[in-house]
């Protein structure tokens, strides 16, 4: 668990793979691998801090980042973050 004086455990997440309801699969290879390295144990309601890649005009890296909710989808058997888009902020500029 981190301490208030450390960054989120950010997970990667892969925003193509959104059902219809704002909830994002975390089937990805880089999200399953942050989750196991952070060692985070995925529980229905826990929040999670989440980033996609992105890029500035440049293609310099600014990094999309949100939060979202855990939760199981049992007809998918698979878990999934329920997105929460604000705020959404960005790695170099802050709040977009």
């Amino acid at each position: 668990m981190s301490s208030p004086e450390s960054p989120p455990r950010r997970i990667y997440v892969d925003l193509s793979k959104i059902d219809g309801h704002d909830a994002v699969r975390l089937v990805a290879d880089a999200t399953r691998q942050d989750i196991e390295r952070h060692g985070i144990e995925l529980a229905e309601g826990l929040t999670l801090a989440l980033y996609t890649d992105d890029a500035d005009p440049s293609v310099k890296s600014d990094d999309l980042v949100f939060t979202g909710i855990a939760s199981f989808k049992e007809e998918t058997d698979e878990w999934v973050a329920i997105i929460d888009y604000d705020p959404t902020f960005t790695d170099c500029l802050g709040p977009v």
